[in-house]
Formats: structure tokens, C-alpha cells, sequence
């Protein structure tokens, strides 16, 4: 098995899929606890191409996804609309936090996408927990693929790999909480 700084590879590895996948290393350690691990990139599990490719998912296999030649299942059309929460926030920069006198304390791990700021709610906001279906995530235009299903991957732009995170059970405790660590929970768009 080929490993890339520790961790498995399940692909074939290039010159192109190494440098890909040591971009997506990540890993945290305790704030109280410098050689515990928190959260660790822990295998690189599928490559693939740019432009549209077909794949099935196999998730008791090591590889999770494989090429297919199978017909992609088409997602139904649902309207289910999952639990919800609307707020009235106000995001700021870093440079915005400082002409707004606003304080925004966090470690330079806070961030793996590196783009660092904070977004201001209400104490009493709270977000739902909701248990995804394949009903409601339709409302995202999301569609939640079976095991052993085929499914379709466009990346217009770059190769993309598919990898396995490791998150351990005190990494909201003893990192992602913490001002040294992650500074706070997070809020990502795609």
C-alpha cells in the first residue's frame, strides 16, 4: 500500500494525485494535549478526473467509490423542506471586525480553508438538528446516493480526490471551542 505522509493511498499515485492530496492534509491537536491528535486526514480514497465521470458507492469496501459503467439513478422530486432556521447575522471580515471595533480572537488553526472572519447572531439563535432523508435534502438539490448505487460526478474545473477525515470525540472540546484552537465553530460555503 502506498502511503503519503503517514496516510493510505487507495489510488493510483501520480505526480498530479500526490500534490493534490498533501493540499487536503489536515492535522489538529488538543490545545491541552499537544500529541493528541483531533482531526487528521487519514486515507486518500479516490481520485478523480475533471469533466463528468460515473461511479458506484461501495461503502464496505476500502475504496468507497469505483469507476462504473452503470446507469446513474435519476433522484426523485421532492418537496419535504427539512427543519429550518432564519436569523438576521452580519459577517465581518477581519479588516471589518477592526473598523467595527470588534474583537475576533482565534488561533491560526481556525480555519482549514484559511479564510477567516466571524458572523455575528443573536444569543438565543439556535439551528435545527434535522436527520437528512432523501426527501428532504431535494430542497438543497442535493440527492443522498445507496449503497451499491450509481452516481455521477461533474467537476468543471480541477481533479478532485475523495478522502477520509478522522475527527476525534474531544475535537469540539479540546479544539474547535477553544480561542488557541479553532476559535469557534464555523460556517463554509460551496
Amino acid at each position: 500500500m502506498t502511503l503519503v505522509q503517514g496516510r493510505p493511498i487507495l489510488f493510483d499515485l501520480t505526480a498530479e494525485s500526490r500534490e493534490l492530496f498533501e493540499s487536503i492534509i489536515i492535522s489538529r491537536f488538543s490545545v491541552s494535549d499537544k500529541n493528541d491528535e483531533v482531526l487528521r486526514t487519514g486515507a486518500g480514497l479516490t481520485f478523480v478526473k475533471q469533466g463528468t465521470t460515473n461511479w458506484k458507492l461501495t461503502l464496505s469496501e476500502a475504496e468507497i467509490l469505483i469507476p462504473s459503467t452503470n446507469q446513474v439513478t435519476a433522484g426523485g422530486d421532492y418537496s419535504d423542506k427539512p427543519g429550518m432556521a432564519t436569523v438576521k447575522a452580519a459577517w465581518y471580515t477581519p479588516s471589518d471586525a477592526r473598523k467595527a471595533r470588534i474583537n475576533i480572537e482565534a488561533g491560526g488553526n481556525a480555519n482549514v480553508f484559511y479564510g477567516l472572519g466571524a458572523i455575528l447572531v443573536p444569543d438565543e439563535f439556535q439551528i435545527p438538528i434535522v436527520k437528512a432523508s432523501k426527501e428532504n435534502v431535494r430542497h438543497y438539490g442535493l440527492t443522498l446516493i445507496e449503497n451499491q448505487h450509481a452516481l455521477e460526478l461533474l467537476s468543471d474545473e480541477f481533479d478532485l480526490i475523495l478522502a477520509k477525515y478522522h475527527y476525534g470525540k474531544n475535537y469540539r472540546k479540546d479544539f474547535l471551542t477553544e480561542v488557541e484552537g479553532g476559535g469557534g465553530y464555523f460556517v463554509e460555503t460551496h
